[in-house]
């Protein structure tokens, strides 16, 4: 097999070709600034329109509430300090609850807003990743401005019951936000109108498409699951054991007596693309904060492997990771010297 195997899709995916149609017009031709008066401008500010509106509709709510930002991070900066200070502003809210297991996008903000004086809680969580519900409730007080719980883990798949979380933190205070009604209403700045029309354009693509992708993904790492253990010893699945609680795409854990850093190169050597985790802390040292936070040992989390599938992986891809992986992992464990000597051969 000479392709590549992409199996990083939690990071990022590879660009579909009809959200690339889609944008082409807005990179080639309508470049105008969105915000100006003359004709190419107005090209640009009907595209961006008409994306809103597209955007709008697939996740239903209104257009003029879509606050269009550069990305993810962003998103989730601008949703925390919006809300916190918004309640700071009413004079309601100087408690922030989030969890121990979010995307640092979150956790570094909440960081920030409590050097600016809020006070901020995080709860923990079990082993597989999920919060007490118990534990919300009694987290929750009178002045709690805003709740932040991630709804699907990006590194070990764990999906949230966010539901009963809302109604728990509405139940005790009805005032608190929870992080995705946190937006302000303006944002400076030009707004980037191929990609959000690329954006409504995959939007739309994943609404009409979403049962078929799922049923997919899941196809593939319930493979990965089975087929990973069984050919490897040592090796200790993270996140939830319950699949309807696990994202459909992920397969995640951790592996005795191996840096995952080594297994990452040796498979990128191979032809396939993986991760040790969140993307935007795999090329750190640190053991994820994640698995630290689900009670993983330290030398055990320095051995984490993520792969996550998406609609371009085929069967036969996964099969020759199943193949290849198992030579992987026993060439660099009999070089480390953690490696028990009985299992030298």
């Amino acid at each position: 097999m000479t392709d590549r195997i992409y199996l990083d899709h939690a990071a990022t995916t590879p660009l579909d070709e009809r959200v690339l149609e889609a944008m082409l017009p807005y990179l080639r031709d309508h470049w105008g600034n969105p915000s100006s008066l003359y004709g190419e401008a107005q090209e640009a500010r009907r595209g961006l329109e008409g994306a809103r509106r597209s955007i709008a509709e697939v996740l239903g709510f209104k257009p003029l509430e879509l606050v269009l930002t550069s990305g993810g991070s962003e998103s989730d900066n601008l949703a925390l300090r919006g809300a916190a200070y918004a309640a700071r502003r009413q004079g309601h809210g100087e408690q922030i609850i989030t969890t121990a297991i979010e995307h640092h996008a979150v956790l570094h903000e909440a960081e920030r807003l409590q050097e600016e004086g809020f006070r901020v809680t995080y709860l923990g969580v079990d082993g597989e990743g999920f919060i007490d519900l118990q534990d919300l409730e009694d987290a929750v007080t009178d002045d709690t401005a805003l709740v932040s719980i991630m709804y699907v883990n990006n590194e070990v798949g764990t999906i949230e019951s966010i539901e009963e979380a809302v109604r728990v933190v509405k139940a005790k205070n009805p005032r608190t936000v929870f992080h995705t009604d946190a937006v302000q209403n303006r944002r400076a700045g030009t707004e980037n109108v191929a990609g959000v029309v690329g954006m409504a354009e995959a939007l739309e693509l994943a609404h009409e498409e979403l049962d078929a992708r799922n049923a997919h993904a899941r196809e593939l790492r319930d493979r990965l699951l089975r087929g990973i253990p069984e050919r490897i010893p040592h090796v200790h699945v993270t996140g939830p054991e319950d699949l309807s609680k696990r994202a459909a795409n992920n397969f995640s854990a951790c592996f005795e007596y191996i840096e995952g850093e080594a297994i990452l190169i040796a498979l990128d050597l191979a032809g396939v693309a993986a991760s040790s985790g969140s993307a935007c802390t795999s090329g750190s040292l640190e053991p994820s904060h994640v698995l630290t936070a689900l009670g993983v040992p330290e030398d055990l989390a320095r051995g984490s492997l993520r792969l996550t599938v998406g609609t371009d992986n085929a069967p036969e891809q996964i099969e020759h990771v199943l193949e290849i992986l198992p030579g992987i992992v026993s060439r660099i464990r009999s070089l480390s010297p953690a490696w028990p000597e009985r299992e030298r051969v």
